[in-house]
């Protein structure tokens, strides 16, 4: 008997702790990629690796469009990406506010709103700075704050859904 489930891991992180922050190389991305890519396989584990913003509707749908031709149903998701710009609230731009909240609130309802609504899990990597607070981040606060509301939402509908708040 075969068991074939289909899990999504949408994740990225990109780190802005000074206004001229460097991306990673796009040779590291890629070893990353390929290390972990080799890993699943060895595993008998199908992988497939796609670039979207995931803040963008048209970008998640045509990716989720794209996995839907290859893989089995998506039953369940892992989303953690984010993004950081710390800076005090004062001094915090609207730009800068938009970069950091769109990967988790954007793009954790993005998700919600795409994929199927009886997926197995439905897991948010968040923050317990949404819970405390935390001096410079109160765009990431507010983002983690979300999706633990989202959570909740999703709960109350009788969808799965978990946001682990790390710390």
């Amino acid at each position: 008997m075969e068991l074939s489930i289909s899990a999504t891991w949408w994740g990225t992180c990109t780190v802005n702790t000074h206004k001229a922050a460097a991306p990673l190389p796009r040779i590291q991305i890629q070893l990353l990629r390929s290390q972990v890519s080799d890993v699943l396989q060895s595993a008998c584990i199908k992988t497939g690796v796609y670039q979207c913003d995931i803040s963008s509707l048209r970008q998640i749908e045509e990716t989720i469009a794209s996995c839907a031709s290859i893989f089995p149903p998506i039953r369940g998701v892992i989303q953690c990406a984010m993004n950081l710009h710390d800076s005090t609230f004062e001094n915090t731009t609207a730009e800068n506010w938009q970069a950091v909240i769109a990967p988790q609130v954007q793009g954790s309802w993005n998700l919600h709103s795409c994929l199927p609504h009886d997926m197995a899990f439905f897991i948010m990597l968040a923050s317990f700075v949404g819970i405390t607070g935390n001096c410079g981040q109160a765009n990431y606060a507010a983002a983690n704050a979300y999706q633990d509301a989202l959570a909740l939402h999703r709960r109350a509908r009788g969808q799965a859904a978990t946001s682990i708040d790390l710390g």
